[in-house]
């Protein structure tokens, strides 16, 4: 999840991660996990495109 003391930890330790954010009930989790993907610090999956295939393939990429 991409809650705001779980994306300050990954910050501060600068460990490739992969977020996938809740977005109920507010959008405030995926908002985060959007900006800091498009800054390369992470990546996010949002939950409506999450699949088993796309999970592997994007901790594999971040390894």
């Amino acid at each position: 999840m991409g809650g705001y003391k779980t994306t300050c930890e990954i910050l501060s330790v600068g460990k490739p991660a992969v977020v996938v954010p809740r977005i109920k009930p507010s959008r405030e989790q995926c908002i985060r996990a959007e900006n800091l993907a498009n800054l390369g610090v992470l990546a996010a999956i949002h939950p409506k495109d999450l699949t088993p295939d796309i999970l592997l393939r994007s901790l594999l990429q971040q390894l």
